[in-house]
């Protein structure tokens, strides 16, 4: 059976037990430029693969910040993302994925740029291409 998601209360306890708990930020709601200046800042990015975080996965991607994402498998057009997949009932494979980015340097660096690639493709005026082509030619 599968474990359920660590709630965010659960979170913050076991934080308290992380050896590097002083340089993870859990912003909570942020106002905008706000939480633009802290992904900016990031060194990774934990992502949920959901509609509603697809957006803000794409804003992540375009600062050049690399991303652990839970769900990864429902985005099957960034298979070459540089994602980096994790399961958020599994705290251990969370770490897990966050150290292969913190102590690998050349791989941060071929994630960041494979972030900043794959933002490069979602623009607002491919967007309306795919919109228009899908009324225009229906199936």
């Amino acid at each position: 059976s599968k474990q359920a998601i660590p709630s965010a209360i659960q979170l913050k306890q076991l934080l308290h037990t992380y050896k590097y708990r002083d340089d993870v930020v859990l912003t909570g709601l942020a106002d905008p430029a706000m939480e633009a200046k802290t992904v900016a800042s990031a060194y990774a990015v934990l992502c949920y693969a959901t509609s509603q975080e697809r957006t803000a996965l794409i804003e992540v991607l375009n600062c050049g910040v690399p991303c652990l994402v839970a769900g990864s498998e429902h985005l099957p057009d960034m298979d070459d993302a540089g994602l980096i997949s994790f399961d958020p009932a599994n705290p251990t494979d969370i770490a897990e994925g966050l150290m292969r980015i913190y102590k690998d340097e050349s791989l941060h660096a071929v994630l960041a740029q494979k972030a900043i690639n794959t933002a490069a493709q979602y623009t607002w005026q491919r967007t309306s291409g795919l919109i228009w082509d899908s009324i225009a030619n229906p199936k």
